[in-house]
């Protein structure tokens, strides 16, 4: 394929200094040992339980990268009738069983995605 646009990043990138709690679950304060990971999909700053998720983004990479849970259950949602298998866990790589468990989303995220 063309990997001419190669980016890995998201259009909207949220600056690292803008999080101190997760953007997801806002419960993981974010410290040395709990790092700041940025979903590839909609640019939010996550912490590792709550960015376990692969996903191809054909726009971004030739391979998967890093997603929010709620971009992997959107962007599922939106492949669900492609042939291909775009999804992968990132304990795929590194031998981790993953057990996803998703709890729902409540409407102020979908809230406060708008205002970044």
């Amino acid at each position: 394929g063309n990997n001419a646009q190669n980016n890995t990043v998201a259009a909207h990138w949220v600056p690292d200094d803008k999080a101190d709690t997760c953007m997801h679950c806002r419960t993981t304060k974010f410290s040395t040992y709990n790092r700041k990971h940025h979903c590839r999909n909609c640019g939010f700053i996550v912490c590792e339980g709550c960015s376990k998720k692969r996903f191809l983004l054909p726009h971004l990479d030739s391979k998967r990268v890093r997603v929010c849970d709620t971009c992997f259950i959107k962007l599922n949602m939106n492949n669900m009738n492609e042939p291909r298998q775009n999804t992968r866990d990132s304990s795929d790589s590194d031998g981790e069983e993953n057990h996803a468990h998703y709890s729902p989303v409540p409407a102020t995220f979908y809230q406060n995605i708008e205002n970044f």
